[in-house]
């Protein structure tokens, strides 16, 4: 589910199932033959595509509507409709992890309701979404379990066979460790004294200014200790 795939979409067959990932399993099937020794190469089920799912590291969820948008694409219509009354109705145990809360407390939210899409500027990136099919943000947000964090997530609207919104997929890494080491870096190349020491001259591996050369000026004749020649 990459973020460069503005204008596309998954199609699902129904609301309940992971079909993107079956989609994808029958692409295998006509990859060409298996190496030597190998078994046949066939798509995955439901089931194996369920535990995947449930194994990601990832916090991945689904969003649905009971029935499909007839909103126009891009309106306004749309975003409301699908803020009000599109509902969190699949999630793996990962997401559950980043929010520090049950999955029975994710379950059944609207988006409205979700960290990352409430107030303007959770509207704003549901519009994004919705015009272009998939999204990728990197965001700060408050936790159902109250702790901040950063997350770095990918969005991509699943759609009914005629083309009409069913809900949107979202996947979300918490990436909260990587921006605090990030932070924790900027802040000591801001404490470290300046690569010139206090006097700006040159300075040793501990920041210490390094005292310039003795120069010695005689006069012209003479040499390095002051003595003529």
């Amino acid at each position: 589910m990459g973020g460069g795939g503005h204008g596309s979409h998954d199609t699902l067959g129904g609301p309940g199932r992971l079909a993107a990932g079956a989609r994808h399993g029958s692409a295998l099937s006509r990859g060409g033959a298996p190496p030597p020794g190998a078994g046949p190469v066939t798509a995955p089920t439901d089931a194996m595509l369920g535990e995947l799912f449930e194994r990601l590291p990832d916090g991945c969820f689904f969003v649905l509507l009971e029935a499909a948008a007839t909103q126009p694409p891009g309106s306004e219509a749309l975003v409301d409709h699908l803020l009000a009354h599109g509902r969190l109705v699949r999630a793996n145990a990962a997401l559950g992890r980043q929010h520090g809360v049950a999955l029975a407390r994710l379950l059944g939210r609207s988006p409205a309701e979700l960290p990352g899409f409430a107030g303007a500027d959770g509207r704003m990136q549901l519009r994004t979404l919705l015009a272009h099919g998939s999204a990728h943000v990197v965001q700060k947000l408050r936790s159902l379990g109250g702790r901040e964090l950063w997350i770095d997530a990918r969005y991509r609207t699943l759609h009914d066979p005629a083309g009409r919104v069913l809900g949107f997929l979202g996947v979300q890494r918490d990436i909260t460790h990587v921006r605090r080491l990030q932070d924790e870096l900027e802040a000591r190349a801001c404490a470290a004294p300046p690569a010139g020491g206090a006097r700006g001259g040159p300075a040793d591996l501990r920041g210490t200014p390094v005292p310039p050369p003795e120069v010695h000026t005689g006069g012209a004749g003479s040499r390095p200790g002051g003595k003529n020649s």
